[in-house]
């Protein structure tokens, strides 16, 4: 303890307190005094090694202040009383007595209505017209000129000045605001703790006596926020929550006149003298709102330089900000509007401030709609930036296609293509932008089913520049049972042709994918130029949209494309390195369902079925390879377990175009003769996780069972009953549909197969009925077990002879791990039943549910 006392005994502790400035309380009849308690701990030296700083107010309450008090008086009283004021402020505290006694003798003034207030302006105006108008008269502009220009050294005296009345605060805040507006003066105004305090107050206690002396002080903290070093300064003095407060009272006063101006109105249709009396009147409303707009300007300035704060910004979206950016869109200041929308656009990068937005409905698309199309170019280039930050939203788009949005903005884009000004030309990208967000919900692509449209979109892609594209350029493709769904990816090499090729395509391949809008897209022998655009570009975006084309204009729509199918078929087999253009042009021949296209002809002419017989090989050998390379532990186990290949969007392709050829069955004998009905049972099992190209395999092989030379390969040299039996029991209701279609489609050819897939679907389609038998005969038999079939060896539990000859075991763990390994079943390898293809009939397939020794499915019949 002693050398703790001694080591303390070695420092002292130092305080000391600073004066600071003097001001007013806010609310009651007191004066602030603000001090900073500075403390710091002196080292054996004498010298400090610790200090602190401490910001603190006393108040000091004045009880009696009446008219008759005499001020000089009462502030010496302070003064000796207080000994943080030193006495040299004496004459401050005085001035500061004073302005309490005329704000306590205004009170009356200060609650005053809005519709009070609006008088009193119009009575300000009416006498100022009276002067001369403009708002000051001949001999206020002689004496302006005659005054001396502002300067930084008679600060105090403008200090003074925010002491006495509205016009004296006016003219002290406009020299001021001129210092303001030169930023050396900038570091002498803000380090001006008095200057700071006082402006601040005037405008918390003045706000509602005078429009130019609020438009005066936030214009002096605005020219603060255009730097970040003085940001904080105007949050301290919580300018920014009076800058909100002011704009919600001049917006609540704004109301007040326009209902105040209807009612003139109304009387102005029944009485000539009212009629003149209302022009006077709107006239003079007119100005006051000229005014409002300009203080409404420099508030929404200020806080739009303030939100760059990002602890800051979301507190004016509670305070409700995006609610009066929006009543600005109605305002006719085009300086005005720019600056809301700019605001807007900033806010909306934040999902809830978008969700707050759009949920205006139709209040705020209404504002969108006054202003599209404006002559204003910097407002409609912010609007379009406003729209597409918002559209990426589903419930936006639908409310612009509800106002009709789509035809001004065809309009639009039409106006901008011509135009020669490189600002209008800058507004096409995000224009298409707007159109492509637009068209991608498939129920909203009807409304750019009009000639005029299609025909703009025809024009501007025809005039893009033209250039061969290389297999860096990147798309992908999914394929359903009946059409084939498109989806548009862009890269960085792509991104180089222009910002307005992108989105550009993407809008032609959605409206190319549309069966209204794509026979649109046909007219005017416009595939004449297409192919032969994209026959000297080679671009995978274009050959996507012609394949949308040929799978949504319909027959007649198809037959136009065979008048090119040599020239596709040629730069077909040239194009094996570029994947890109490959997948596109094959599903462009997928989708030629024309039931008279001779396509056997065209596979001899061509060798298509030695191309479609090599790639689906090689899809096969990459995965089995694949699997080799894991099971000796040389890859990386991701492509091999999955079953997926990089080019398995190819082989989609080539199973969907083999369906399509399938049509043909002329093309049945030239397939017979190839291997490609066994390499795509092999290509069955190795793509098995894959539903997508496992239901294609079953519809090309569907379309093969229809044609007689097919058929026998199919049954006779694959496995193909047994697979399609499993797949009786897959998970995607599609895959189930497609199985039980093509094994009734085996049953009525072969009846061979009839009496063996009749059992299997009657197991398939009363597998509950089944499930529950199981349940009550194994309770019934065994009360101590519950019955499954064991898939892999016949076994009993406890040596019981008679279950193992049944095919029944206690056990679940063999019948558990086949069940998992079933792809897709649809069955609970829990369940105390079983659908296992057990061998105890002896059948290759279609096998039976073993159950107390009887055969369920035979039971059946």
């Amino acid at each position: 303890m002693s050398a703790h006392d001694d080591l303390a005994a070695n420092y002292q502790l130092r305080k000391k307190i600073i004066p600071g400035d003097i001001d007013v309380h806010p609310t009651e009849n007191a004066i602030v005094v603000n001090y900073t308690v500075q403390a710091s701990i002196l080292g054996e030296n004498g010298q400090p090694v610790a200090g602190d700083r401490k910001l603190s107010q006393k108040i000091i309450r004045i009880k009696t202040l009446t008219p008759s008090t005499n001020l000089t008086t009462i502030a010496q009283e302070v003064v000796e009383k207080c000994k943080l004021i030193h006495p040299s402020k004496t004459r401050e505290v005085e001035q500061v007595l004073y302005y309490l006694l005329q704000r306590q003798a205004a009170t009356d003034d200060d609650v005053m209505s809005d519709r009070e207030w609006l008088k009193r302006q119009l009575e300000d105006q009416k006498r100022e017209e009276e002067r001369g108008g403009g708002g000051t008269g001949g001999g206020t502009s002689d004496q302006a000129k005659q005054q001396e220009a502002p300067s930084i050294a008679n600060i105090e005296s403008y200090i003074e000045g925010l002491y006495e009345e509205i016009p004296d605060k006016i003219k002290s805040t406009r020299n001021v605001l001129e210092l303001a507006r030169d930023p050396a003066n900038l570091d002498a105004l803000v380090g001006n703790d008095a200057l700071m305090s006082a402006l601040s107050r005037v405008l918390r206690e003045d706000n509602r006596k005078s429009t130019p002396l609020n438009t005066n002080i936030i214009t002096i903290f605005y020219c603060f926020s255009q730097f970040a070093q003085y940001q904080d300064v105007i949050t301290a003095h919580k300018v920014g929550d009076m800058c909100l407060r002011i704009v919600e009272m001049e917006l609540r006063r704004f109301g007040i006149w326009c209902e105040d101006l209807k009612g003139l109105e109304g009387k102005a249709d029944k009485d000539k003298a009212s009629a003149a009396a209302s022009e006077v009147e709107s006239r003079k409303f007119q100005a006051m709102v000229g005014k409002q707009d300009q203080l409404l300007f420099v508030s929404f300035n200020l806080l739009f330089n303030l939100s760059n704060d990002l602890s800051i910004e979301p507190k004016m979206v509670k305070r409700g900000i995006i609610k009066y950016l929006v009543e600005m869109l109605a305002r006719a200041t085009p300086e005005l509007v720019v600056l809301a929308i700019n605001f807007l656009k900033r806010l909306s990068v934040i999902r809830d401030n978008k969700d707050e937005l759009i949920g205006m409905g139709d209040g705020f698309i209404s504002k969108l709609d006054r202003l599209l199309p404006s002559e204003h170019e910097a407002l409609q280039a912010l609007l379009l930036r406003l729209t597409l930050n918002l559209i990426h939203d589903a419930y936006f788009r639908t409310l612009l296609h509800r106002a009709h949005f789509l035809p001004k903005l065809v309009s639009h884009l039409q106006t901008i293509s011509l135009a020669n000004s490189s600002a209008l030309k800058r507004q096409i990208a995000p224009t298409l932008q707007i159109l492509y967000m637009l068209s991608l919900d498939e129920k909203h692509r009807a409304a750019f089913a009009n000639a005029e449209t299609t025909a703009l979109v025809l024009r501007l892609l025809l005039s893009q520049p033209t250039s061969v594209f290389s297999s860096s350029s990147s798309t992908s493709t999914s394929a359903t049972p009946a059409t084939a769904t498109t989806t548009t990816t862009t890269t960085a090499a792509a991104a180089g042709q222009g910002a307005e090729r992108l989105p550009l395509m993407a809008l032609a391949v959605n409206l190319a994918n549309n069966a209204r809008t794509a026979p649109l897209l046909l007219a005017d022998n416009s595939l004449k130029f297409l192919m032969k655009r994209v026959m000297k570009t080679r671009d995978p975006l274009l050959w996507k949209m012609l394949r949308g084309m040929a799978g949504c204009t319909g027959a007649e729509g198809r037959m136009a494309f065979l008048d090119y199918i040599d020239d596709i078929m040629h730069l077909l087999l040239k194009s094996t390195s570029q994947p890109e253009t490959l997948v596109e042009m094959l599903g462009l021949l997928a989708s030629l369902t024309i039931p008279d296209f001779d396509f056997a002809k065209l596979a001899e002419a061509y060798g298509l079925l030695t191309f479609v017989q090599g790639k689906l090989q090689a899809a096969v050998d990459v995965v089995v390879g694949a699997g080799e390379a894991i099971g000796h532990g040389d890859g990386d186990g991701d492509t091999g377990t999955a079953g997926l290949a990089d080019d398995d969007d190819i082989t989609l392709e080539v199973v969907v175009l083999l369906g399509t050829m399938a049509n043909d069955e002329n093309v049945g004998p030239l397939v017979s003769r190839t291997q490609i009905p066994q390499i795509l049972m092999e290509l069955m099992i190795a793509k098995e996780d894959d539903d997508e190209m496992i239901l294609q395999i079953i519809y090309c092989a569907y379309q093969f069972l229809l044609i007689e030379s097919t058929r026998a390969v199919l049954l006779d040299d694959t496995e193909i009953v047994s697979y399609l039996i499993d797949l009786l029991y897959d998970r995607n209701v599609e895959i189930r549909k497609m199985c039980d279609v093509c094994l009734d489609l085996i049953s009525e050819f072969d009846d061979a197969y009839l009496l063996k897939i009749r059992h299997q679907k009657f197991h398939y389609h009363n597998s509950e009925w089944l499930h529950r038998i199981a349940q009550s005969t194994s309770a019934a038999a065994h009360p101590e077990l519950m019955y499954v079939v064991d898939d892999h060896h016949i076994s009993g539990s406890g040596g019981d002879p008679t279950a193992s000859a049944a095919g029944i075991s206690p056990s679940r763990d063999a019948y558990e791990a086949y069940a998992a390994g079933r792809r897709g079943a649809i069955f609970d390898p829990k369940e105390p039943w079983s659908d296992s293809d057990s061998e105890v009939d002896g059948d290759d397939f279609g096998k039976g549910m073993v159950v107390g020794g009887n055969n369920a499915l035979l039971d059946g019949f």
